[in-house]
């Protein structure tokens, strides 16, 4: 329910800041942006199991805010930190079904369903079984930040 509510705000001042507050919509991204942005997940899928806090950083955009299962807001910088400390470390990250890709100017919004991951968090292994998400991305200065 929080994710809900969390969600559409998100998604409605996101696409205001894509449509430039009234400078004009930026061009609508191609069949090939759509292909970076699988290549991007594809990226941060791996960096966070390299535990790669570079490409985590270049992906997560300032501003980047994750909501729990358990309704709790992550920062980016709690969440970057949490896995350059080690205390989330990520053993196996699940693939994705039923994706869907949508995009509006220049941003995107992916949903879908996440199979079970393996991470230990504060030093105790969890699965964390299927879930659905949904993740809002934006391509700027020529590549996508986003994720979730």
């Amino acid at each position: 329910m929080i994710m809900a509510r969390l969600f559409f705000p998100f998604l409605t001042t996101l696409l205001i800041l894509a449509a430039g507050c009234g400078r004009g919509a930026p061009p609508a991204v191609d069949d090939g942006d759509v292909e970076e942005l699988v290549a991007a997940r594809a990226s941060l899928k791996q960096a966070m199991l390299d535990r790669d806090i570079e490409t985590i950083k270049r992906i997560y955009p300032e501003g980047y805010g994750l909501v729990t299962r358990k309704g709790v807001l992550r920062t980016r910088s709690e969440r970057i930190g949490m896995i350059e400390s080690g205390k989330l470390r990520y053993l196996r990250v699940g693939g994705a079904s039923e994706v869907s890709i949508n995009t509006f100017g220049q941003v995107a919004v992916v949903r879908g369903i996440v199979e079970s991951s393996e991470a230990i968090f504060g030093g105790e292994i969890r699965g964390v079984g299927p879930s659905r998400v949904t993740e809002s991305w934006a391509h700027r200065t020529g590549r996508w930040q986003g994720g979730g």
